[in-house]
């Protein structure tokens, strides 16, 4: 069994805390990078965010990355709002940066 890095154990609290929002400013600030919540509009932008796109479910793990990238990981995701599943890249700290 591979363990499970940073980047991914912030992946899982972000999809566990999409099906039960609102979430409170503590766990919100706790998770996510300073500069991500400015970017977002704070926890309320955060909370707002999870609202609108819903439950979101893992479709896939991109293992290469952890290999070369361990303070990263790039993961396929469905939400309500999307047809098809997103790549998303998380990294520590819940600075996602990327999500196509």
């Amino acid at each position: 069994m591979i363990d499970e890095t940073a980047a991914e154990q912030q992946l899982a609290w972000l999809l566990d805390a999409s099906l039960r929002g609102p979430l409170p400013d503590g766990e919100i600030r706790q998770h996510l990078a300073p500069a991500l919540l400015e970017a977002s509009g704070g926890p309320d932008g955060i909370n707002a965010a999870l609202a609108a796109v819903g439950p979101l479910t893992l479709r896939e793990t991109l293992r290469e990355t952890l290999t070369t990238r361990p303070d990263q990981v790039q993961a396929a995701v469905h939400s309500r709002t999307t047809a098809t599943a997103s790549r998303c890249t998380w990294r520590r700290r819940g600075a996602w940066t990327t999500c196509a």
